[in-house]
């Protein structure tokens, strides 16, 4: 059964395209809502990073005791126009931007000046309607440390009663 999501005021729909880290083909699509957080979206996002179980199971390859990645290392961020967004709910996740920011301050590399002066938000506390994005423009996910993602918004309408079935449950 379909779940229904009530809209009570005026709601723009943003499409957001997920791309493989390598091969940067498109991988997963959603339909959000503006008065949605980040993290709604964030918790949609697959990757096969996320079910690797870490370490050396070559002894005992039938060991499912350890917990997946995903479980272990719950940080992550988004990169959108000069700003971090990085996911705080669990009181053990790390700010990955910050060592990126400490690196930048400390680079010589011209491209690196951009990252000093970027901002930090929480992303369980921003909501898409408060964010400033270009249409069609790569920005970054980055979870598990090192996997990043290329994030494109790639249309923003009003909401459409044919949306119900497709928009990111709340």
């Amino acid at each position: 059964k379909t779940k229904r999501i009530p809209v009570e005021k005026v709601e723009v729909v943003l499409s957001v395209a997920i791309h493989h880290p390598r091969r940067l083909n498109k991988v997963q699509e959603f339909l959000v809502l503006s008065g949605q957080t980040l993290t709604s979206l964030r918790d949609k996002i697959h990757c096969v990073t996320d079910y690797i179980v870490p370490g050396d199971h070559s002894n005992n390859p039938d060991l499912s005791q350890t917990a997946p990645c995903q479980d272990i290392c719950k940080s992550g961020f988004f990169y959108f126009e000069n700003v971090f967004y990085n996911d705080m709910r669990d009181g053990l996740n790390r700010d990955y931007s910050r060592s990126l920011i400490d690196w930048a301050k400390d680079s010589e590399e011209p491209w690196a000046s951009k990252l000093k002066s970027s901002s930090v938000e929480r992303m369980e506390d921003t909501k898409f309607e408060s964010l400033t994005i270009r249409l069609g423009y790569p920005y970054l996910y980055c979870h598990q440390g090192n996997c990043e993602h290329i994030v494109i918004f790639t249309d923003l309408r009003l909401l459409h009663v044919d949306d119900s079935d497709n928009v990111l449950d709340f």
